[in-house]
């Protein structure tokens, strides 16, 4: 019998070979850790002619990932710091919080463990501002956040779950540029939403909003009712000192697509993106 591959490796590339199939074996054998939290998937809109017509796309979208992974600390800390003044009870002492960002081709996968009710709201303070950052470099970002159970093992990118298969269904379910509650994650918010009112009747909470605008896709508008999809919540990335830089990144963009000579089906995407930025301001609902 000839020579097996591995027979032509020196000592050391062999022993190498040997520590990473135990790695192996202990992963076939390691528990998943189980979180409940926000999932979200984000994918970038015009990918497929993005990277060839910006020679910096992929630097952009990596520096996305970034951002999010560099300041994702930071931020939790901020915001937990802020909650212990405002409810000292919420959090113990040096909580902390797992959250994960993966970046795929154009997808972003943001996964934020549930710290007291608190994980979409952490992922809303993650994803608001990352909308406007893209679309002032011309990236302009749409997707979803799901809300339940996933699954991970330690040091490794895989992640699985009923959160994590909702979220696959209804990321790219819209034709526009903006981020949903999908049906678990909406019906967890609405709940918050009850607490919160009834805890402060007058308090308003604008960071998600109902809007009966949403352009679905025909696929999801033949698999649920009108009424289930009228229940589902809208990340308001809409900022007071935000709102016309957003606006007239979306309509220079549009511009751009019209002189390319674009497909309507494209225009629409930004068209109802602008739609979306109007009802927020005509209706006084900035985040």
């Amino acid at each position: 019998m000839g020579k097996q591959f591995w027979d032509y490796l020196n000592d050391e590339d062999a022993e190498k070979v040997r520590s990473i199939n135990q790695e192996i074996k202990q992963l076939k054998e390691a528990t998943p850790i189980t979180f409940k939290g926000a999932v979200a998937f984000i994918d970038v809109l015009g990918w497929k002619g993005l990277w060839r017509d910006d020679k910096n796309a992929l630097n952009k979208i990596t520096a996305i990932i970034k951002n999010i992974e560099v300041g994702k600390n930071f931020l939790i800390k901020a915001l937990i710091k802020k909650y212990k003044v405002e409810k000292p009870n919420l959090f113990k002492e040096n909580e902390d919080c797992f959250i994960k960002a993966i970046g795929v081709s154009d997808t972003i996968a943001i996964f934020v463990e549930d710290k007291c009710s608190q994980g979409i709201s952490f992922c809303y303070a993650l994803l608001s501002q990352v909308v406007h950052e893209a679309a002032e470099e011309k990236i302009f970002l749409r997707g979803a956040i799901s809300y339940g159970d996933f699954l991970f093992l330690n040091n490794t990118d895989f992640f699985i779950g009923e959160a994590v298969d909702e979220v696959a269904e209804w990321y790219d379910s819209c034709n526009w540029t903006g981020i949903i509650l999908t049906p678990k994650a909406s019906n967890m918010w609405n709940t918050l939403e009850c607490i919160m009112k009834a805890i402060d009747p007058r308090g308003k909470d604008n960071r998600f909003i109902r809007y009966n605008g949403i352009p679905f896709k025909e696929s999801i508008l033949n698999r649920y009712d009108k009424k289930e999809l009228d229940r589902l919540y809208v990340l308001n990335f809409i900022h007071n000192s935000d709102l016309f830089k957003l606006k007239d990144s979306t309509e220079e963009m549009l511009r751009i697509l019209v002189k390319e000579n674009k497909s309507q089906y494209i225009l629409d995407k930004y068209l109802n993106s602008l739609k979306f930025i109007k009802y927020i301001e005509e209706n006084s609902l900035r985040s």
